[in-house]
């Protein structure tokens, strides 16, 4: 039962914030040219947006510079662990808490 419980929270931190999971496999190296590439896209997306619409853009910076990241990462450990997010059931949890 403890295996299981470990698998479960690997599963549900995938969710949440799928570098943490990578640190906790030992894959900081990964972790750390995932976090680069989220530096990269925030700063990229601030010289954009934050100009143009000021606070509004900030928001929009901060809600999108980590999607390439986390794509990156689930995808990274879908082909090295096999293990998903189940979407489904993720959306119905979001759904639920609102």
């Amino acid at each position: 039962m403890g295996k299981r419980r470990c698998f479960k929270a690997f599963l549900s931190s995938l969710l949440v914030c799928p570098e943490r999971a990578l640190n906790g496999q030992g894959k900081t190296g990964l972790s750390l040219k995932l976090a680069i590439v989220k530096t990269i896209t925030g700063i990229t997306l601030a010289v954009l947006l934050v100009p143009a619409f000021g606070v509004i853009g900030l928001i929009i910076t901060t809600i999108l510079d980590a999607i390439p990241a986390t794509i990156i990462s689930l995808h990274w450990i879908k082909r090295h662990y096999d293990a998903s997010v189940d979407w489904v059931s993720s959306v119905k949890i979001l759904r639920a808490r609102q």
